[in-house]
């Protein structure tokens, strides 16, 4: 990128906003490429879409709030699962 920004930076959400993270995240996990042609992905990704949209709707959430506040719901569930593997 030319130059050190943080998260506070208004560059940096400029920039992040230009990068598909799906394919970047894809190198590491190919899953992100795979399962998006799945029959059934389809079908869960509306419901997960409109799981953001009542989560907005709701708690009265901006559109990067209410990703934010989705994001970590799914990451408080995948933590949970994993402690509950381990035991």
């Amino acid at each position: 990128m030319g130059h050190d920004i943080t998260t506070n930076d208004p560059d940096w959400e400029q920039a992040s906003d230009q990068i598909d993270w799906t394919s970047a995240w894809a190198k590491k996990y190919p899953i992100l490429q795979d399962y998006q042609h799945m029959t059934k992905a389809r079908i869960l990704s509306q419901e997960v879409s409109d799981l953001y949209d009542r989560v907005k709707k709701e708690l009265g959430l901006s559109e990067l709030d209410a990703f934010l506040v989705v994001k970590d719901m799914v990451y408080q569930r995948y933590r949970t699962s994993k402690r509950l593997a381990e035991k």
